[in-house]
């Protein structure tokens, strides 16, 4: 099963992008939130970031957990990564199965609950539209100076 990029850089890689990994607590640090001036790459990753959060926020907790599993695993889930993928970090979580038909099952199961969890992100992420039109008519069918016909 194929990663999803953005959940892949979500996860590992865009605290390093806005400058927060712990090399960047130095001693050159800004000493206060003015004298912090972001340059134009951290701004575009915390607005991406802020797009891919607000999806994750839309799904269910369940899928959100999924997905956090599968892209930010363990150190169990690290060493099955070789052999599972993506899969590690959602079989770590009932780890050891007791048989191989347990295995089979739990494979089976995280799988669907992965590729489930991925149409939802994916549907809820449209970083060009700001709002759904079902969102906009509903606003509109509110709004008391709206014309109704």
């Amino acid at each position: 099963m194929k990663p999803i990029i953005l959940l892949d850089w979500y996860y590992n890689m865009s605290a390093a992008e806005l400058g927060l990994s712990a090399q960047s607590f130095s001693d050159s640090s800004p000493s206060s939130e003015r004298d912090y001036h972001p340059d134009a790459k951290a701004i575009r990753a915390a607005r991406k970031q802020g797009d891919v959060r607000a999806a994750l926020h839309q799904l269910s907790p369940q899928l959100q957990r999924v997905i956090e599993a599968a892209y930010n695993p363990g150190p169990l889930a690290t060493q099955l990564r070789l052999k599972y993928g993506l899969l590690a970090g959602i079989l770590a979580r009932n780890w050891p199965p007791e048989d191989a038909s347990s295995l089979e099952n739990l494979v089976g199961v995280s799988k669907r609950l992965l590729i489930t969890a991925h149409k939802a992100f994916s549907i809820a992420y449209k970083p060009s539209i700001n709002k759904s039109v079902w969102l906009t008519n509903l606003e509109k069918s509110v709004d008391p100076y709206s014309s109704h016909s």
